[in-house]
């Protein structure tokens, strides 16, 4: 499986666009220092340069101009991904917002990413798979970054969880000039006349083999299950052709694909909503009301379904697990971020014994990142096939 991470959304504040993982966990009363590995400058500015060459590596595969970095810049990133360790929590604090150390910056932008290995290339990859994320990576709008790494300890103190680098990049675009004065086109380059980093034009891209979407060539990861998934109809894609591999599943859809998983069984469904924030009219009505009546899918106290919201991968666990009627597994746990008393567990040791999961070559499980389409076609052929 992909070893990328957390999945976020977008806001905006006129010209400034945010970008936000979902809620992992409250912040902790006391925040965890000691998590922070502390690496020499250079390591971290190594790791800074990886990420600022993949950037631009990327935007110049699109035809757009490279970014420039400043250590002024980077001060706000920092700041921010050294608290996403402290508190342990990956959501945006929004301070960039107001942070004056911009300058005159007429867009502002940040996005966060997580990894459980030290692998900075893997935290753009993530970006680029994210249709929010990539939307930052290839905004025109914006000209000079801040880079923000921060290294943690892979056992977070309150937590446990695997993290071991965060970076978060923030992007500014300045309308009538003022840049910051330290803009130049390296991490450890040196004054803001050097050239802009550009890369080679790349070489004309080998057409992939056909797979079962446009988006979904048959080299890709898990196109097989996709292909599987859709041929049995339990999960279908967009009407311009697209089966968008690695947007996270929502609510609603999850749904419909435990619907159509038992069999599309005749079903009527109430006449007023059982949820306050989902119509009869709603796309999936039949499906959700379904899935709250057997028990597989329900909502909130507050009476809602929240049928736009992600699922994250133990709720998917448990989701299957409730549909295989609850069978009864060692209370142990086949991954290191899974103990067996946490939310869930059973459900996510159930889906390691019986083959619907696999977790990642680190011995992880990452119960709290949202489950992308693709890997929700390999967990159901998995399941069914």
């Amino acid at each position: 499986m992909r070893s990328s991470h957390r999945l976020f959304a977008g806001a905006a504040l006129a010209a400034a666009a945010i970008t936000a993982v979902p809620a992992f966990i409250a912040a902790p009363a006391q925040a965890a220092q000691e998590d922070i590995v502390h690496a020499s400058q250079a390591t971290l500015d190594g790791h800074r340069q990886t990420i600022l060459k993949e950037i631009n590596n990327y935007r110049a595969s699109r035809g757009l101009p490279a970014v420039k970095y400043s250590p002024t810049l980077t001060g706000i990133s920092q700041d921010e991904s050294d608290r996403a360790v402290r508190d342990e929590n990956a959501n945006h604090s929004m301070n960039f917002l107001n942070d004056s150390r911009f300058g005159n910056a007429s867009h502002k932008r940040e996005i966060t990413a997580l990894e459980y290995s030290i692998n900075p290339v893997a935290l753009v990859t993530w970006w680029k798979n994210s249709p929010s994320h990539n939307a930052v990576l290839l905004d025109r709008n914006v000209t000079v970054v801040g880079i923000g790494v921060t290294l943690a300890d892979g056992s977070l103190a309150r937590t446990r969880q695997p993290w071991q680098i965060v970076s978060v990049v923030n992007g500014a675009g300045y309308a009538n000039g003022g840049a910051p004065s330290d803009a130049r086109s390296s991490v450890t380059g040196g004054s803001n006349d050097s050239p802009p980093v550009t890369a080679p034009s790349p070489a004309p891209p080998q057409q992939p083999a056909p797979g079962p979407f446009v988006d979904v060539p048959a080299g890709l990861e898990h196109a097989s299950a996709i292909s599987w998934a859709r041929n049995g109809g339990y999960l279908r894609g967009w009407p311009d052709g697209t089966f968008r591999p690695h947007q996270p599943i929502d609510r609603d859809a999850m749904a419909a694909m435990a619907y159509r998983l038992s069999g599309s069984p005749a079903y009527t469904p109430p006449a007023r909503s059982p949820y306050v924030d989902v119509s009869t009219s709603h796309q999936f009505y039949k499906e959700i009301s379904w899935a709250k009546a057997t028990g597989l899918l329900t909502g909130w106290s507050d009476g809602t379904f929240r049928p736009n919201n992600n699922i994250t991968r133990d709720a998917t666990a448990a989701l299957f697990h409730r549909h295989a009627g609850k069978p009864w597994v060692s209370p142990s746990s086949s991954f290191r971020d899974v103990s067996p008393g946490q939310q869930h567990a059973q459900a996510i040791q159930w889906m390691a014994s019986s083959g619907v999961a696999t977790g990642w070559s680190d011995g992880t499980y990452r119960p709290l990142q949202t489950t992308n389409r693709d890997a929700m076609a390999a967990f159901i052929q998995r399941y069914a096939g």
